[in-house]
């Protein structure tokens, strides 16, 4: 199976875009805050990546695009490689904290 040449370049500046705004590290603040609700006993973390899978998945469904639907799923792509791929905490979405 081959990639398309905009797929590809578009998945790598979706996956820029996404590290120059995201913090370096978990612990971190990056340029957009992430979004975080938080409970009485729980935390939920609303990554970048769940985000903009959610809105890949609903574009997709609805055949919504900007742009070729290369270059626009190829940017969501990106953003959700790089939040798996950079972060550890990739997986955890709701966790306990104390209050």
């Amino acid at each position: 199976m081959f990639i398309s040449i905009e797929l590809g370049l578009s998945m790598l500046v979706g996956y820029f875009a996404a590290r120059m705004c995201a913090g370096p590290s978990p612990k971190t603040r990056g340029r957009i805050p992430s979004l975080i609700f938080r409970t009485r006993t729980h935390k939920v973390h609303l990554h970048h990546w769940f985000v903009f899978s959610n809105i890949l998945i609903v574009t997709m469904v609805l055949h919504v695009f900007i742009a070729t639907p290369n270059i626009f799923y190829g940017f969501l792509g990106g953003i959700i490689a790089q939040g798996v791929l950079y972060y550890d905490d990739w997986h955890h979405l709701v966790s306990k904290h104390n209050s």
